[in-house]
């Protein structure tokens, strides 16, 4: 007994929710015009009521449809769909001679395509991030990183212009989103140049002084390795077809007597 009233009270509750539920127009571009369309045969007239927009701000009243036949229309202007989310049309007409409201909505996006909870450009944007934590884990996989942040600037300038699903420039979240992929991608792009361990390894590159070689090639000549308080001299000569290395370590500061020695 208690199973049957359970799926008695269950059904109505879903028969309730099914009667309740919206009809929809579809989903639309935004900037574009759209037209408003309500098919009734027997009915005289058909009038919007009310159109609110995703702010819940009305944004057209009172307003009679064109009849063609069996088709009423009214053309909401491309000014009136700049805000991204769901709009909600109300109306009236005489269904079978009796009036009758009916409602509706459409959805506005970026794109123009239906909205998805979680739209195909999340996962690009996913992929940048991974190439870019690649990278900086193993510096051998450096490439990826790059490759990862240009990526990451290309979404967030898609982000913004044109968008897509209720995300664009044209809202606080999509204005965000944009700026910060970009901020990112572009700060993982540059972020070596800025690295105090690259700066380290590029200054501790063996000097060159007075146009003197650091290779030797089989000339003489002066090699310099200096760090914080010690610089390294070594020295090769050839003399008679020997080449004779000498290496001294002096303090640092010593570095502008060598060209007198």
């Amino acid at each position: 007994m208690n199973k049957i009233l359970l799926t008695l009270v269950l059904g109505i509750f879903l028969l309730s929710f099914a009667s309740a539920e919206i009809q929809t127009l579809g989903t639309f571009k935004q900037d574009n015009s759209i037209s408003l369309i309500q098919i009734c045969a027997s009915c005289t007239f058909n009038n919007i009521t009310s159109v609110n927009n995703p702010n819940s701000f009305q944004i057209v009243g009172e307003q009679v449809m064109t009849k063609v036949g069996s088709v009423y229309n009214f053309t909401l202007s491309s000014g009136n769909t700049s805000v991204l989310g769901e709009y909600i049309v109300n109306g009236i007409g005489d269904l079978d001679g009796t009036n009758t409201i009916w409602t509706y909505n459409f959805f506005i996006t970026a794109d123009g395509k239906p909205f998805q909870a979680f739209p195909n450009e999340f996962a690009a944007i996913g992929l940048a991030f991974l190439l870019i934590i690649s990278g900086l884990f193993n510096n051998r996989l450096n490439l990826l990183k790059h490759m990862g942040s240009i990526i990451l600037m290309v979404m967030g300038v898609l982000t913004l212009y044109p968008g897509y699903n209720f995300i664009n420039h044209t809202n606080l979240f999509g204005l965000s989103l944009g700026s910060i992929l970009i901020g990112i991608g572009f700060y993982f792009l540059i972020e070596d140049s800025f690295s105090r361990e690259e700066q380290a390894d590029r200054f501790n590159q063996p000097q060159r002084r007075g146009g003197q070689r650091d290779d030797f090639d089989d000339d003489n000549g002066f090699f310099f390795e200096q760090d914080e308080s010690n610089l390294k001299i070594t020295r090769r000569t050839k003399t008679s077809g020997s080449v004779i290395d000498n290496t001294v370590n002096q303090p640092s500061w010593n570095l502008d007597n060598l060209d007198g020695g």
